[in-house]
């Protein structure tokens, strides 16, 4: 079973363009991270970035930085430019303020001159501005990633219709035609899905989570024996021997990859897949309870509102729609 597969395959995204920012003289920004998710691509010229006011990374062309979860972002035309606070330039630029789930029309341009800076043929930098969020089930995958993930265009593991894509979104004559913005959405959500997958199949040292754990090949096995069977009754020494460890030791192994017990995994793979069957299906809800383990719909729902916040019954009642009055 391909669990990073299946994780990728639920990856369901709102995204769009943000905004386009032709660069000139030695710009600063200091973002203060209000967007759920963002994803900074440089198109011609250098960055450097950083989220923490320490001199940073340099990203040259065709070199992007994605914050799967948002937060603070530093950016700037060399190490040590000093950087003014990102809202003052939006106010200064009359640019429309970015509100989750009410994209602008169009990408937003910003042409942005740094003070002693002169507007010439060239910008310094290019940048392309994505702004995203991801649904409540991606969770899981999302906290097993760091808060900024760095790609260079260099990077193998990049699938080769990356940069094509990345060219479509930031093409000007691309925004002006009809139906830019459905496929510009379309699009990001696989540049995106695919930056993950290229940075879990990576060398890189993982911080603790699901996907450090995937990588470890005896409580991996025990994972995949959880996904591929989650209404199985799996007590911990049942998941010990799919690894082949002692109980203690499994425990103990599984606790420090994921940063969570056995069976506290268990119980949120049984919610995550219980809230799909509630969102995608007609399923009664003591078919959901049987399908992801448990015997008693009382004992479901019990879990299902600790874990969730609302009961069964008020979640498909809050997605279900009106009918005409």
């Amino acid at each position: 079973m391909d669990l990073l597969g299946e994780a990728l395959s639920s990856l369901k995204c709102d995204g769009h363009v943000l905004g386009m920012f032709r660069l000139y003289g030695d710009w600063g920004f200091d973002i203060e991270g209000v967007l759920p998710g963002y994803y900074y691509v440089v198109l011609d010229g250098e960055c450097w970035v950083s989220p923490d006011g320490r001199e940073g990374t340099r990203l040259g062309a065709g070199d992007s930085v994605l914050a799967p979860r948002g937060g603070p972002l530093k950016l700037a035309a060399h190490a040590r430019v000093a950087r003014t606070p990102m809202r003052d330039v939006w106010s200064s630029h009359n640019m429309p303020a970015y509100r989750r789930g009410t994209p602008p029309a169009a990408p937003l341009r910003l042409n942005y001159v740094a003070p002693g800076g002169i507007a010439s043929a060239e910008p310094a930098a290019r940048l392309l501005a994505v702004a995203f969020s991801f649904g409540e089930p991606e969770q899981r995958l999302l906290s097993a990633l760091p808060d900024q993930i760095v790609t260079r265009a260099a990077d193998e593991a990049i699938a080769p219709w990356l940069q094509p894509a990345i060219e479509f979104v930031a093409t000007e004559e691309s925004s002006k035609r009809a139906g830019f913005s459905g496929l510009s959405g379309r699009l990001i959500e696989l540049i995106l899905v695919s930056l993950i997958r290229a940075y879990a199949l990576s060398n890189a040292l993982l911080p603790a989570g699901w996907l450090c754990a995937l990588r470890d090949a005896r409580v991996g096995r025990a994972l995949e024996a959880m996904h591929l069977d989650p209404s199985a009754q799996w007590p911990v020494a049942k998941m010990a021997q799919r690894a082949a460890m002692s109980r203690s030791a499994f425990a103990a192994r599984f606790a420090e990859l994921v940063g969570e017990t056995p069976n506290e995994y268990l119980t949120a793979l049984r919610m995550h897949v219980a809230r799909r069957l509630i969102d995608e299906s007609d399923l009664q809800i003591q078919q959901i309870a049987t399908r992801v383990g448990y015997r008693s719909e009382r004992a479901f729902r019990s879990a299902f509102n600790r874990h969730v916040g609302v009961c069964p019954s008020q979640r498909r009642r809050r997605l279900t729609p009106r009918g005409p009055r």
